[in-house]
């Protein structure tokens, strides 16, 4: 009789204690109260110009929406210990150029004679993106 008494209280106790807990159908859930952007501002944008063991991308970024965009290039060598991996942000120049591709790896400046012979061959300029992009992809290939 004892057990059957204590089984009686615990079973009692408990549904007193969900019943507590349980809000009441008829309250309403209450409003969100976070706010939602009523416009978005674009801050920045990156394209991937060339892809490859070594990418090679351009990021437009904007202080001020009414400004101009500043213009940065970086350079990534995937699966390199070179800069442990993070992208090397670059300007389109010779001096550039020659910095990158001799003093990031050996298998870069293996490649250095074929890039600038590439680079003469067909007159590539230094300072041009069209010309960094073909520079890129040539050397994506020799890999």
């Amino acid at each position: 009789m004892k057990h059957y008494v204590v089984l009686l209280i615990v079973l009692f106790c408990g549904n007193m204690a969900s019943a507590q807990t349980k809000k009441p159908a008829s309250q309403k859930a209450e409003p969100n109260t976070r706010e939602v952007a009523k416009e978005a501002i674009l801050s920045s944008f990156e394209s991937v110009l060339s892809d490859g063991k070594v990418q090679f991308t351009k990021v437009l970024s904007w202080s001020d929406p009414k400004s101009a965009p500043l213009v940065n290039y970086t350079l990534l060598a995937r699966n390199s210990s070179f800069n442990n991996g993070k992208p090397f942000n670059i300007t389109l120049s010779k001096e550039s150029f020659d910095n990158y591709f001799q003093k990031s790896s050996a298998a870069m400046n293996e490649r250095w004679p074929r890039l600038i012979g590439f680079a003469q061959n067909n007159r590539l300029s230094y300072t041009e993106e069209e010309s960094w992009i073909r520079i890129i992809n040539y050397l994506n290939s020799l890999f």
